[in-house]
């Protein structure tokens, strides 16, 4: 069994984490390999933002290969286009990929674009949110590899799945079971992608087992302590907890709590009830509406336990 080049950030140049070792490795893997002549074939990369940041085939538009390049966003659009025009082989499609009923999924953009979705041999997909349906609703393409976005934040382990629309991300297991059903097996994981061939190649090509790679990686989780604080643990069992974390989308989370108020102490109730008063504060402070929103629907909910603000 042949096992994939691994992604190798230090080589890393247009890729968020190395990604284009592997494609190169698979990339001469199928020449010859493939069913349609190689030459004629397309990579298709959406959510590659302008090409020499965070793209996953700008490497291959650097090479001569045929590809293209999915943007909705018209600032990036325009740039991508410009870092583009040096190469023939390479196009951009201003538009947003969108679900089957939108009329605007994958096969129905090739199609405008006069290109056949079956000329497609690999496809790469991060749009931070919908990715897992919009490869679901991708029509009669048929990659022979793809790359796909996972939010490492979520429960690994868990079957998340983007709910349609937001931006929250799939979770790693929600991807992988994606993928059986789709007929593709991981070869690969990065912090952010799994890398997958079509079943076809699963004789000659060995699978990863994607939670153990995951686990391999430094990745982390969160989760909240009896005390309030909210906690963030390395796969290894580090303890990596601090007062303000960074968070995706250049945003700044802090600890719902204050620190002086967390823990336990032999004056646990009025801890407790200055907790209370530090979490409504900040819920009706940054929060209003939804505060407000909040407590009536707990008041009107006649099931629900009594909330520990009005226990005073």
């Amino acid at each position: 069994m042949l096992h994939v080049a691994p992604p190798n950030p230090e080589t890393s140049v247009h890729s968020q984490w190395g990604e284009e070792a592997t494609v190169q490795w698979l990339v001469e893997f199928l020449r010859g390999k493939a069913s349609k002549n190689f030459h004629n074939s397309v990579f298709l990369e959406f959510g590659g933002s302008k090409g020499p940041d965070n793209s996953n085939f700008f490497f291959l538009a650097e090479n001569g290969h045929r590809v293209v390049f999915i943007e909705g966003e018209d600032k990036k659009f325009v740039e991508l286009t410009t870092n583009l025009s040096r190469f023939p082989g390479a196009s951009a499609v201003q538009a947003y990929v969108g679900s089957e009923k939108s009329g605007r999924n994958l096969e129905s953009l090739l199609r405008t674009e006069g290109i056949d979705p079956l000329d497609v041999i690999g496809l790469s997909v991060d749009v931070d949110g919908d990715d897992l349906l919009l490869f679901e609703e991708r029509g009669r393409l048929n990659p022979e590899f793809v790359i796909i976005e996972y939010n490492p934040d979520l429960p690994f382990h868990i079957p998340f799945r983007n709910p349609e629309g937001r931006n929250l991300g799939n979770s790693l297991a929600a991807l992988g079971q994606c993928l059986e059903e789709s007929g593709y097996f991981p070869v690969a994981l990065t912090t952010t992608n799994v890398i997958a061939m079509n079943k076809r190649y699963s004789a000659e090509v060995q699978a990863i087992r994607l939670f153990d790679a995951f686990m391999g990686q430094r990745h982390y989780n969160f989760g909240l302590g009896y005390d309030g604080t909210l906690v963030k643990v390395a796969s290894d069992g580090r303890d990596l907890t601090q007062e303000f974390y960074r968070g995706w989308s250049n945003s700044v989370i802090l600890q719902p709590i204050p620190k002086f108020l967390r823990g336990f102490s032999e004056r646990g109730i009025w801890k407790s009830r200055l907790r209370a008063v530090a979490s409504l504060l900040q819920v009706f402070t940054l929060r209003p509406i939804s505060g407000i929103k909040f407590v009536l629907r707990r008041i009107r909910n006649p099931n629900t336990k009594p909330m520990f603000f009005w226990r005073f």
